[in-house]
């Protein structure tokens, strides 16, 4: 049994002299083909390892979000929507605007025969500002029964009356009358009172008190 043994060990060590492609390795594994496809709801983690100059490109198409931190310098001009929503308001502060009250006092008188009178010096509205009126009153006196009469300013080409008429049933009798009287004239208007009456004979005197605001004249478009 040892010689069968030896002779059969004698045999493989001589044919692996002569013949070594008899005995082949185990054969490796085929090569596989992959792709790996990188997206971004679904991102491959990869690591980096040493130093990497890496060029990012930002595109209108496809810009990068950044975070701006303190304030960041720019050249040039930027376009801008500006999304005023209901749910997400844009605060704006108005300007106020200052205004400033005031009080005319015009009168008039008449000695000659006629039926209307202007005051006597017209109130010029300041410049750069624009007169509101609130309110106008008249007081008329030297009367005669009978007048009838009616007030009112006229100003550049605007010219506003009061809705009443007076109607004098007393000689001498003065009569005055106002109320809520809204208009407005514009920078450097001269603004006059104004009254009419029915009677060629009478001299009456009259005196208006406008009571208002004066306000920033609008830009000119």
């Amino acid at each position: 049994m040892k010689n069968a043994n030896f002779l059969t060990h004698i045999a493989v060590c001589t044919l692996l002299l002569f013949y070594p492609g008899w005995v082949t390795a185990a054969p490796h594994p085929a090569t596989v083909k992959a792709t790996v496809v990188n997206t971004q709801e679904n991102p491959v983690p990869v690591g980096v390892a040493g130093n990497v100059n890496t060029t990012v490109v930002n595109t209108l198409i496809n810009p990068i979000p950044v975070a701006v931190q303190n304030t960041v310098p720019v050249v040039g001009s930027v376009n801008a929507n500006l999304l005023n929503t209901p749910e997400n308001p844009v605060p704006v502060t108005m300007a106020r605007q200052v205004v400033e009250r005031v009080k005319i006092v015009l009168s008039g008188s008449t000695t000659f025969s006629g039926t209307s009178v202007r005051s006597n010096q017209p109130y010029q509205v300041t410049e750069g500002k624009r007169l509101v009126v609130e309110q106008l009153s008249c007081t008329f006196s030297l009367l005669e029964a009978g007048d009838v009469l009616a007030c009112g300013l006229d100003g550049g080409s605007l010219t506003e009356w009061i809705p009443s008429v007076f109607n004098v049933t007393e000689e001498s009798q003065a009569i005055h009358s106002g109320g809520a009287f809204k208009t407005f004239y514009e920078s450097g208007v001269y603004v006059a009172g104004i009254a009419w009456w029915n009677k060629y004979n009478s001299h009456p005197n009259a005196t208006w008190v406008i009571v208002g605001y004066l306000e920033d004249a609008p830009a000119s478009e």
